[in-house]
């Protein structure tokens, strides 16, 4: 989230925010148990393994992003560019 906010001037809350759903899925092999345990407490029905709760996760925090107005890619960022990501990686 840092070098969106640096070179975007992103709010770091929508920087992390957009980036949450990439980090669960990217973490849910080693923390997956602790993300269904989470969902859970929730009282989610849809957490009866491991990869339910994570994708769930990954959804509701979308929707999060959604239901506040906020972007949910980073081709809505203001800043970003059209034709290549090269400029932000």
């Amino acid at each position: 989230a840092n070098p969106i906010t640096a070179t975007l001037g992103t709010a770091h809350g929508q920087a992390v925010g957009l980036m949450m759903p990439h980090v669960i899925r990217f973490n849910a092999s080693v923390v997956g148990d602790r993300y269904q345990r989470l969902v859970r407490i929730l009282d989610v029905s849809h957490a009866s393994t491991v990869d339910e709760a994570c994708s769930w996760l990954e959804n509701r925090m979308t929707n999060w992003l959604r239901d506040f107005g906020l972007c949910t890619n980073l081709r809505s960022l203001d800043g970003w560019p059209s034709d290549s990501t090269r400029e932000i990686v």
